[in-house]
């Protein structure tokens, strides 16, 4: 499975790539123009790992419909739910912090590989919250009763 971590920080994608590279093909780029070059030579890529700093919805939207086949998943150095959200929204499929360890990184890795979904616990309570019928971001403002629940 080909994997590329697109991300301008030497440091941090190269801890990125030693956390990764035994378990995948690995291409490494710096920037969305490298991205592009790796595209150009018909590099086919199952997972993307793009650092926040290097795109906005716009690229990501761009990115979802031109290989809508590729798992996308951004690594953040400040997550934010509400940016998470967004994104989520737009189709990744991994929203996590740059900075989680090698281990975490690795089972987030396998995670989406396997065609599921990486996202932080509150990401997904607030998600579940925000599919609750009546239920506003959380709040009981609905009208509805809840019951405990009993085993």
């Amino acid at each position: 499975m080909n994997l590329i971590l697109c991300c301008a920080q030497t440091g941090l994608r190269t801890r990125w790539l030693a956390a990764l590279e035994s378990d995948y093909t690995v291409y490494q780029t710096a920037g969305l123009q490298d991205l592009g070059i790796l595209v150009r030579q018909r590099i086919a890529f199952d997972l993307l790992f793009v650092h926040r700093p290097l795109v906005d919805a716009e690229v990501v939207a761009y990115i979802r419909r031109s290989a809508p086949a590729c798992r996308l998943f951004l690594l953040s150095d400040r997550p934010e739910e509400d940016e998470g959200l967004a994104f989520l929204r737009l189709g990744i499929v991994g929203y996590a912090n740059s900075y989680m360890s090698d281990a975490r990184l690795r089972e987030a890795a396998r995670t989406v590989a396997a065609g599921g979904v990486w996202i932080n616990q509150q990401l997904m309570q607030r998600l579940i919250a925000q599919t609750v019928p009546g239920d506003k971001a959380g709040a009981n403002g609905g009208g509805t009763s809840r019951q405990p629940l009993h085993n």
